[in-house]
């Protein structure tokens, strides 16, 4: 993982959407760029605005689920907490997941990850976003 950026609490969705823009729109990203973003709850009119925007990148949206089978439906993938969780975990085991230490959130994810190892229900903002994108 390269960028990892937390949007500040109430940040208006057109502001959201225009930052995504503006990453997107940034080397190396402008020839190969997926946008997983969490569609559950207050996640969803953010996805509408980013489907309006067309931000020429590859757009998957995530509704985390407390089930236990993932489906697609309606433009969404709904994916349970667990098979997120356990798929980042694999991932890192098998060494196939690393993280670039200069990262300015790395210290922060880095703790909410070992907390996610501790505790099978606290998942922080950071580490949630980086299952919902492995």
């Amino acid at each position: 993982m390269r960028h990892i950026e937390r949007v500040p609490l109430r940040t208006p969705y057109d502001e959201v959407v225009r930052r995504f823009s503006q990453l997107v729109a940034q080397e190396p990203l402008t020839t190969r760029t997926t946008l997983v973003v969490d569609a559950t709850g207050p996640g969803a009119p953010v996805v509408d605005h980013i489907r309006r925007a067309r931000l020429g990148a590859t757009f998957i949206s995530i509704s985390i689920t407390s089930g236990e089978q993932s489906n697609h439906a309606n433009g969404i993938s709904h994916v349970p907490k667990a098979q997120l969780t356990s798929n980042l975990q694999l991932q890192f085991q098998n060494r196939l997941l690393t993280i670039a230490n200069e990262l300015h959130e790395s210290r922060n994810l880095g703790k909410e990850l070992l907390e996610m190892r501790a505790s099978s229900h606290h998942h922080g903002d950071l580490a949630m976003a980086l299952a919902l994108a492995s």
